[in-house]
């Protein structure tokens, strides 16, 4: 079985050079992700200098001061192999009840992706290792890094963790989910389709 497992990853590698990923996906089906994140998450607790951040970002300082918590904030996850992530943001009914959903590519290619500050700005994704990672282009100079870890108790946890580079030396922020159930009725009301 190892040797048609190691003919398979051969073949999707050579797939994958000769740009023909799409074409090993449809016949070998697709490649599962290192970790799986798939599944509904919310925000927990915050960890590190988000308002750093945002400063890196050339955030004005009231509204750095006035930024909503991301606490109460949930992602439902869909993982389609290695390839891809759609993710749904919801934020709580007191930020508004806002809904956002977009199709992460992980494939290294050019995107346009959300920064903490709402504008968009382009970004490349993929995994490193068991990490997805974002880098934003241009004058941003901000990481994204998308993980799982274990916390408190041994509950996994999926970090979403901020890096920026500032005059003053690296800044960082971690923004911690733990799963929740999904047919809990805050997650469910009036999701975008």
């Amino acid at each position: 079985m190892a040797s048609r497992n190691s003919k398979r990853n051969l073949l999707r590698q050579l797939s994958d050079m000769a740009g023909l990923a799409e074409v090993s996906e449809k016949i070998l089906g697709a490649e599962p992700p290192p970790v799986d994140l798939t599944g509904t998450w919310e925000c927990t607790k915050t960890e590190g200098e988000s308002g750093k951040i945002l400063e890196a970002l050339k955030v004005p300082f009231l509204k750095r001061k006035t930024a909503a918590s991301p606490k109460g904030q949930t992602e439902k996850i869909e993982a389609k192999g290695r390839r891809q992530l759609i993710i749904t943001e919801t934020w709580s009914p007191s930020e508004g009840g806002k809904f956002a959903k977009f199709d992460l590519k992980l494939d290294g290619s050019a995107q346009k992706l959300r920064l903490p500050t709402g504008a968009a700005a382009d970004a490349n994704v993929e995994w490193e290792d068991d990490v997805v990672v974002g880098y934003f282009q241009g004058k941003h100079g901000l990481e994204v890094r998308r993980y799982l870890r274990e916390g408190f108790d041994q509950v996994e946890e999926m970090c979403v963790e901020y890096r920026a580079t500032t005059a003053n030396g690296a800044v960082s922020a971690i923004r911690v989910f733990t799963r929740c159930d999904p047919t809990d009725h805050r997650f469910n009301q009036g999701e975008p389709s």
